[in-house]
């Protein structure tokens, strides 16, 4: 008899871990431009399914340059929804969003990814230079054409 609980409490258990593996993220995580600015974006984040849970919630904003998240940087803390980024170097970043001091521990959202690629200054300064350089020939054809 002992021989049955047993089997029953672990199909139990798994079918418990497999329920929650298939339910959905309570938190979605999304940016709000789809083609962020260099450097400069916002990302928000809102419950998915279910109301919010009452009172304060904080939630924690996550930023990493590993898509494992190994060692990741806390970008926001607090009560909002949303979060501007600014001064980001150009690359990838891997962003995720938890409430903190939630019961039943937290649980992170989905994660978000931003590859962000800056305006190369040598082309800019190329481009500068070209209508610089055809301003001033124009200004000497100018005068040699009155002479």
């Amino acid at each position: 008899m002992k021989m049955k609980v047993i089997g029953l409490t672990v199909l139990l258990i798994v079918a418990a871990v497999a329920h929650a593996q298939s339910q959905p993220l309570p938190l979605h995580l999304f940016i709000s431009h789809t083609i962020p600015t260099p450097g400069f974006y916002r990302l928000e984040w809102e419950w998915v399914g279910e109301r919010a849970p009452p009172g304060s919630v904080q939630f924690e904003l996550q930023e990493s340059t590993d898509e494992n998240f190994s060692g990741p940087a806390v970008m926001y803390r607090g009560p909002d929804y949303a979060a501007v980024v600014t001064g980001v170097s150009n690359g990838e970043i891997h962003y995720r969003v938890r409430a903190v001091k939630m019961p039943g521990g937290p649980q992170f959202s989905n994660t978000v990814t931003v590859t962000t690629a800056h305006e190369s200054t040598l082309n800019r300064d190329k481009i500068l230079a070209t209508i610089l350089l055809v301003l001033i020939m124009g200004w000497f054809v100018r005068r040699l054409s009155r002479q």
